[in-house]
């Protein structure tokens, strides 16, 4: 019988900065912070949907900062962005469901990544 071969395994390319779309959410209560992740974004050139804040209901579980992936295989993409933010890669979760309140109007929009800026601090300036 003929020997099987197993498929080379290949990393996924990175997309270029513009093609992934990437929101700030403030769960920490820091004021002004989803507006410095969306300048810390866009300073790296990554394209932004407008910043928001979750449900205060949310913001009073005090949770972490993390970085969520939206859209399945942006993973790497997430990697990059948490580096920017001083995060480590066991801060990358998939976006969870059901998806944790919204306040004030809020919306992830169009966003494959959300940095979801939570009590532990991360890099904003």
């Amino acid at each position: 019988t003929a020997a099987r071969t197993q498929p080379r395994r290949t990393s996924a390319a990175r997309r270029p900065a513009g093609q992934a779309m990437f929101v700030g959410l403030n769960a920490g209560g820091v004021s002004g912070a989803p507006t410095k992740a969306d300048n810390r974004l866009k300073a790296a050139v990554y394209p932004t949907t407008r910043a928001g804040n979750v449900a205060a209901s949310v913001s009073a579980t005090h949770p972490p900062s993390l970085i969520y992936v939206v859209t399945p295989g942006f993973e790497r993409e997430a990697g990059d962005v948490a580096a920017l933010f001083s995060l480590q890669t066991s801060d990358i979760r998939p976006w969870p469901s059901p998806p944790p309140s919204l306040g004030n109007g809020s919306s992830i929009g169009d966003a494959n990544i959300v940095v979801f800026i939570g009590s532990t601090p991360i890099k904003l300036a």
